[in-house]
């Protein structure tokens, strides 16, 4: 299993309350345990939780004007070659041993290129294949996001799905095969904290990237008292800023390296 999958698991906070509850058990050391309770308190609260995804998604600014109305000239818009939308809104369920296709919050990204792709923001809307772990011999999450886009009305010559994948930088790399540029414009669709690691990794794969952030999880609260109440929900939401982090640094540091290596081979 490659790197920025291990880290994530080992940062995740259910499992460091567990070493920290394990550890206080070996050591008979009580502070270990209270320090764990406490992480997994803080961890659990919807005031933290909010904050962390609004930091998370502070200075992502979708640079598309779209309030350009539905059908302006494609000249008048901003030239990409294609749309790429990102996996991972969707997952399988079994409510009765029959596998059901079910779409989570991030199905904003799935609406959000059919969106860009019915005002003509560029000839091709490319869905991501998706995981395949646990779901071989079942439609891809590209397969039935492209099955979406053309009941929305998009032509089928424009609707393209990569090849499944394991992660981000899997699926730029093999997006990438399919342009003869040397450098491709795409409108990039992702959630929003998803958009500064995404927008590294395909500029890394060689694309120039306008962002498209949607899916933005920080809510308007208008009851105080329950934003200090834990829940699941809001340790849910910490769990994925802490994974989203790591997967940040991890992106970076290896632009890092990649630009590095390229400039000493060049030299």
């Amino acid at each position: 299993m490659a790197l920025n999958k291990l880290l994530p698991i080992f940062f995740s906070p259910i499992l460091l309350v567990c070493i920290a509850i394990v550890v206080g058990a070996l050591l008979r050391q009580r502070r270990w345990s209270i320090a764990g309770a406490a992480f997994l308190l803080v961890a659990s609260l919807p005031v933290v939780a909010d904050r962390l995804f609004a930091w998370s998604q502070a200075g992502v600014v979708d640079r598309i004007p779209l309030d350009a109305p539905a059908g302006a000239p494609t000249a008048s818009l901003p030239v990409a070659e294609a749309i790429v939308v990102l996996g991972g809104a969707m997952y399988y369920v079994r409510p009765e041993g029959i596998p059901i296709a079910e779409w989570g919050d991030a199905v904003d990204r799935v609406f959000g290129g059919i969106a860009l792709a019915r005002e003509g923001r560029a000839p091709r809307l490319i869905f991501s294949g998706g995981g395949w772990i646990g779901q071989e011999g079942l439609s891809s999450e590209g397969a039935v996001a492209r099955q979406l886009a053309l009941e929305f009305g998009i032509s089928t010559d424009r609707v393209e799905v990569s090849p499944q994948a394991l992660n981000t930088q899997q699926e730029a790399e093999a997006i990438r095969k399919t342009f003869d540029s040397p450098r491709p414009r795409i409108i990039l669709v992702t959630s929003a904290f998803h958009v500064p690691r995404a927008a590294v990794t395909f500029e890394t794969a060689g694309f120039e990237v306008i962002p498209h952030p949607v899916d933005f999880r920080a809510p308007v609260r208008r009851m105080p008292l329950m934003d200090w109440l834990p829940s699941p929900d809001a340790l849910e939401k910490t769990d994925l800023v802490i994974r989203e982090m790591i997967g940040r640094a991890y992106y970076r540091v290896r632009a890092m390296w990649q630009g590095a290596s390229s400039t000493g081979a060049g030299t």
